[in-house]
C-alpha cells in the first residue's frame, strides 16, 4: 500500500487532516522456513539483534516425538540470508523447552530465556552466553514459573527478567550489573497472577513493563514503572479497561522513542462488536496520561498481539495474529508512521503529532492453515524481521522469519 504526502492549505476543509510523509511499502520476504526435524514442528519466540549486527531468532524445535521440544538458538551474521543454530537446551524431567525472549548487552553478551514444561510443572529458564553463542549457562531458574522478557537496561546494564509464577503472581527479576544472582523486585502473589510480558526503558531512566493481571476479576491490562528498579518502587501507572466497553484486556508488547513517547500494544475484548481488538494505547507524559493511537479489528473475533519494535526511521512496528472474517487465525503486522495534523486550540491552529496506522503484513504458510508473528526487531540497515510459526497444508508448525527492506 502507497501513501503519497499531501499538502495542506488554510482552507477549512483541509485543516483536520494529517501531515503524511511519503513512503513505500516493500514487500516482506521470507528468509527462513525451518523446522529442526523435518516433518516435525517448530516454533520462533522473539528476535534481537547484537552489538555486531548478527540477528537472533529464539524458540522451540521437535527431536524425534512430536510433542516434546528443545529450546533453540539461531544466529544470521548476513541480514538473515543464511542461519546457524547456537544453543539447544532441555531441562531433565520437562520434555518441552521453549524460549521466548532474547537480548543482548552493551558488551556482546546474549540472553534467552523462556520455560520448561512437563504435564504438572513449569520450570523458569534464563541462559546466558559470553563468547558469542559459542558456549551457555543457565543463570537463573524458579519452579511454577515461566519467563516471557528479558531485557537489559541501557545505561546501568542492570538484566531484568518478567513472567509468571503460581506462587509469586506477576513476577519481576533484576541481577544487578557485575552481580551474579538475580532477585525478586516485583512480585503480585498468586492471588493477581497474570503476567510481566515486556520491559522498555525511558529516556529519563525509568523502567516500564507491561503485562495483565486480574482486576478486579478479570485478567487486565496493566503498566508500571519504576525509576530504580528496586523492590518497592513499583508504581501502577495504567489499567485498560471499562464496564461500558473493554473487557479481558491484555498488555502485550511496548517500545519507548528517543523522544520519551510510550507505546504499549495489547488487546480487549469489546462488548460493542463482541470481538477482540487490537489496541495500541500511547503516553507522552511518562506514564501520567493515555490516549488508544491504534483500534483495529481484522474482522474475525480472536487477536493476539506479541511483539514491538521501531525501526530506525522511528515508524512503530506491531506483530501478533488476528482471525479474518472467515475465523482464519493469521500472522499479521502492523506498521504506525508518526506525523502531525492541525488541531484547532482557540482561535488558533497548531500541529500536533499522530501516527497513522497500516496494516503491513498478512501471511500464511499455506491458505487456511493458522500462521502467528511472535518476535520482531530492526537492524541498524532499517530492516525490520519478524518471527513467528506458520502450520504447512498438514498442519505442522513451520519456524518462519520475514524480512522487511527499508
Amino acid at each position: 500500500m502507497n501513501k503519497t504526502s499531501q499538502l495542506l492549505t488554510l482552507g477549512a476543509a483541509l485543516l483536520g487532516a494529517p501531515l503524511i510523509p511519503t513512503f513505500a511499502q516493500s514487500t516482506w520476504q521470507t528468509v527462513d522456513d525451518f523446522q529442526y526435524t523435518a516433518g516435525l514442528s517448530a516454533v520462533s519466540g522473539d528476535m534481537g539483534t547484537d552489538i555486531h549486527g548478527n540477528l537472533y531468532a529464539v524458540g522451540r524445535g521437535t527431536p524425534a516425538v512430536e510433542g516434546n521440544s528443545v529450546g533453540l538458538v539461531q544466529m544470521s551474521a548476513d541480514q538473515g540470508a543464511t542461519w546457524d543454530i547456537l544453543d539447544t537446551f532441555s531441562v531433565e524431567g520437562f520434555p518441552i523447552g521453549h524460549y521466548r525472549a532474547f537480548a543482548s548487552d552493551a558488551s556482546g553478551r546474549l540472553y534467552a530465556a523462556g520455560n520448561a514444561w512437563n504435564a504438572t510443572d513449569t520450570a523458569w529458564v534464563v541462559r546466558e552466553s559470553v563468547d558469542g553463542g559459542a558456549n551457555w549457562t543457565s543463570t537463573d531458574d524458579l519452579s511454577n514459573a515461566g519467563c516471557a522478557d528479558i531485557k537489559i537496561h541501557p545505561t546501568t546494564g542492570d538484566v531484568y527478567a518478567g513472567g509468571s509464577s503460581a506462587n509469586l503472581g506477576r513476577v519481576i527479576r533484576r541481577r544487578l550489573a557485575g552481580a551474579s544472582q538475580f532477585t525478586t523486585v516485583l512480585a503480585t502473589g498468586p492471588g493477581n497472577i497474570g503476567s510481566a510480558w515486556s520491559f522498555s526503558f525511558h529516556p529519563n531512566g525509568k523502567i516500564f513493563v507491561v503485562g495483565d493481571g486480574v482486576i478486579p476479576s478479570t485478567p487486565t491490562w496493566v503498566v508500571h514503572s519504576s525509576a530504580t528498579g528496586d523492590l518497592g518502587s513499583w508504581t501502577q501507572v495504567d489499567t485498560f479497561y471499562s464496564s461500558s466497553e473493554w473487557s479481558q484486556t491484555s498488555a502485550r508488547a511496548s517500545v519507548i522513542t528517543d523522544s520519551g513517547t510510550i507505546y504499549v500494544a495489547g488487546s480487549a475484548y469489546s462488548s460493542r462488536t463482541r470481538k477482540r481488538h487490537w489496541i495500541v494505547r500511547n503516553s507522552a507524559d511518562s506514564g501520567a496520561t493515555w490516549t488508544i493511537s491504534d483500534n483495529f479489528s481484522y474482522g474475525g473475533a480472536s487477536v493476539e498481539l506479541s511483539g514491538m519494535t521501531l525501526d530506525e526511521a522511528g515508524n512503530i512496528f506491531v506483530c501478533g495474529q488476528a482471525a479474518n472474517s472467515s475465523g482464519k487465525l493469521q500472522w499479521l503486522v502492523r506498521k504506525g508512521t508518526p506525523t502531525t495534523t492541525l488541531v484547532k486550540q482557540g482561535k488558533k491552529w497548531i500541529q500536533v503529532t499522530t501516527v497513522v496506522w497500516i496494516t503491513s503484513d498478512v501471511f500464511q504458510l499455506a491458505s487456511g492453515k493458522e500462521a502467528r508473528a511472535n518476535g520482531i526487531t530492526g537492524d541498524v540497515l532499517g530492516n525490520i524481521f519478524v518471527s513467528g510459526r506458520a502450520a504447512d497444508t498438514s498442519g505442522v508448525d513451520h519456524w518462519i522469519v520475514r524480512k522487511l527492506l527499508p
